[in-house]
């Protein structure tokens, strides 16, 4: 039974609801009180930008930064509901939170563009983040050349840092395991922190202030960062500077977080999910032809790769398009007409996806700008779609495919009468056996797919 309800998860975010269970909608910015919760269920909805679940779908993209998919593996599950358990107030899950739960901390708001690239920049500079030869054979195994991965900037969250003890001093000093439990609700492996705090601490000493700068937070008196074992990627505003920072996990289920979050001390609490631009990126104008696709790595893979100029644009999430939405006058403004969706091929047979991809693309065409669907793979589309037929004819479900439609919007639509059927066509089980439906990883991103293209 989940120990903790809607309201108290709200209550210690923060978040103002009505005694009906209506808030403001935080990740479409709406201000009606549109989205709502059913407190027994643990459920919520946004009518206006369609997205929704439950608790754990929700603080994984509130507070991690990070979708949740709605389909998402136990593991996946585990390790947000892990994350969640901490920042209600400790590991016993027998207790009631109201018990333990911390008060909301003060608003602390995002500074400028401008310093928050100045102290990225400066992060990026850290001997001791320098890209480890490991994820630097990840990058150059996804299709980048060694001049693009610096151009980039990527870097390494280590394992362990040089000089660890001096730190780990300081980390006894501020307080250590206990100032742990008290920042974060329950324990956190102590190196962790031993790293957040050498690059909190070697940024202020080089005369940088981290106050506003998300993904740092107060532990003690001393400034930490709040980061894991991975590679560090830079996402960057349309002028190039760095804005908020996303690390690829080494190990988990989770594979991408945001380096941030917001519950801790001193740290920022408004939202700090932003799109990104690679810095390959053309000139804008009527002629340029814009893509937008789901993560920093991906545009940046996917421009390297492809053989013509195009701009990319990368959401957090195919639920989180707020910052995508404030950028289509732009570029409605410089003669853009059509932005293309190069978002993963699930949306043809994902619902979640699905319905959130449209939602995008309705939200898109009201600003003026048109949105046309990028797909690819034709011969894995039609392979996929004599699965689901397959599918369909065991289970005695009647389907009906037009001859004149495009094997792709055959699969979506194969896919639909699927999941009206209660069948979710990307994970099945027939006679007792599963069967993996999910679209070939090697193509379902549009980096994957020019990447396997340029190895034949």
């Amino acid at each position: 039974m989940q120990p903790y309800t809607f309201s108290q998860m709200l209550d210690r975010l923060g978040l103002e609801y009505t005694r009906k269970n209506n808030l403001n909608c935080p990740f479409c910015g709406e201000q009606k009180r549109h989205l709502h919760f059913d407190e027994e269920m643990g459920a919520w909805k946004c009518p206006k930008c369609g997205q929704g679940g439950y608790m754990l779908h929700f603080f994984s993209l509130y507070v991690l930064g990070q979708e949740l998919p709605r389909y998402a593996t136990k593991q996946e599950k585990s390790m947000v509901w892990r994350e969640m358990n901490s920042f209600m107030g400790g590991e016993d899950r027998t207790a009631h939170p109201s018990s333990t739960a911390r008060p909301a901390p003060p608003k602390v708001r995002r500074c400028r563009d401008d310093r928050l690239n100045e102290v990225y920049e400066a992060m990026l500079t850290l001997p001791a983040l320098q890209l480890q030869p490991v994820h630097r054979r990840n990058l150059i195994k996804r299709g980048l050349t060694a001049a693009a991965i610096e151009r980039n900037g990527y870097r390494s969250i280590p394992e362990n840092i040089p000089d660890a003890a001096q730190y780990l001093d300081l980390y006894q000093r501020e307080g250590g395991d206990d100032r742990t439990r008290e920042s974060f609700g329950s324990w956190r492996p102590p190196k962790l922190t031993v790293i957040g705090l050498m690059i909190g601490v070697s940024l202020t000493n080089m005369g940088y202030d981290l106050d506003g700068v998300p993904g740092f937070f107060k532990f003690g008196k001393s400034w930490c960062c709040y980061c894991v074992p991975g590679i560090l990627i830079p996402t960057r505003n349309m002028h190039g500077q760095i804005v908020i920072c996303q690390i690829r996990l080494d190990t988990g289920n989770l594979r991408y977080m945001t380096m941030h979050r917001g519950d801790l001390p001193g740290a920022v609490t408004e939202t700090v999910s932003r799109c990104h631009f690679p810095l390959q990126n053309p000139e804008l104008d009527g002629n340029t032809t814009v893509i937008f696709t789901e993560g920093p790595l991906k545009a940046d893979v996917a421009i390297h790769l492809m053989d013509k100029k195009v701009f990319f644009i990368a959401i957090p999430g195919t639920s989180n398009t707020k910052d995508l939405l404030n950028h289509v006058p732009v570029f409605r403004k410089a003669g853009v007409r059509i932005l293309q969706d190069g978002l993963d091929m699930d949306k043809l047979t994902n619902p979640n996806v699905k319905r959130n991809c449209s939602v995008l693309t309705e939200e898109i065409e009201k600003r003026g700008v048109a949105v046309q669907r990028l797909y690819w793979d034709e011969d894995y589309a039609r392979k996929k779609l004599l699965a689901f037929q397959a599918l369909a004819l065991s289970e005695q479900i009647p389907l009906t495919l037009p001859p004149e439609r495009t094997v792709y919007e055959q699969l979506s639509m194969a896919a639909d009468t699927l999941s009206s059927s209660g069948i979710t066509p990307c994970k099945v089980k027939i006679r007792g056996v599963s069967y993996n439906l999910y679209w070939d990883p090697e193509t379902k991103g549009i980096d994957d797919f020019y990447l396997r293209s340029r190895k034949r």
